[in-house]
């Protein structure tokens, strides 16, 4: 993932594993050069249809230099949509996206 206008600095990696038997994909979110959110709220990791936030995969927040490494969850099947973004809680603006 690469940072948008509203956090250039920023980059992310998302590995997913194997999917359980009970469907679900389970992740780790690698964050690097995402400041902690001035407003105190934690960050989100959705997924994307039609550049919209469709599923919310988890929250996390960044340690002083803008780092996380975070285990999360997704429990979707993949094949509906079309990208990965990040947003701090309860905003739409993308921090972090890329397309999958």
């Amino acid at each position: 993932m690469q940072g948008t206008a509203a956090a250039q600095a920023a980059s992310a990696s998302i590995e997913v594993l194997d999917r359980d038997q009970a469907g679900n994909w389970p992740m780790t979110v690698a964050v690097e050069g995402l400041a902690p959110a001035a407003s105190g709220r934690p960050f989100e990791l959705w997924l994307t249809h039609e550049g919209k936030l469709s599923a919310l995969c988890g929250s996390f927040r960044t340690d002083g230099a803008g780092a996380a490494v975070v285990p999360m969850n997704a429990p979707y099947d993949f094949s509906e949509y079309d990208g990965w973004v990040v947003v701090e809680e309860g905003s739409r603006t993308p921090l972090l996206a890329t397309t999958a």
